[in-house]
């Protein structure tokens, strides 16, 4: 059990990681625009894996749903957290 929750807890990590990085080569300014753009970033992830499972595997639909419902709650807090540890922070301009 534990080297499951350990191999879920990475690819959440990496993923956490990866949607911080597009964020931070946005202009997004406000706070909600940038939890906005993590939140859909964890849209699209949710419907790229779980509505194929669903759809190829028979996954029942609550199922299907409890699950994505999860993994966006879980990229709204990964928004919150960024957009407040990026702060307020004015746009780099190309030199």
């Amino acid at each position: 059990m534990g080297k499951f929750l350990g191999i879920e807890f990475a690819t959440e990590l990496l993923e956490s990681i990866l949607a911080v990085f597009l964020l931070a080569q946005t202009r997004l300014i406000s706070v909600g625009a940038r939890v906005g753009f993590v939140m859909v970033a964890g849209i699209l992830a949710a419907i790229a894996t779980n509505v194929s499972y669903w759809n190829w595997y028979g996954f029942p639909a609550v199922y299907t749903a409890a699950y994505m419902f999860i993994q966006v709650v879980g990229f709204v807090c990964v928004g919150i957290v960024a957009a407040l540890v990026l702060g307020k922070r004015e746009p780099q301009t190309a030199a």
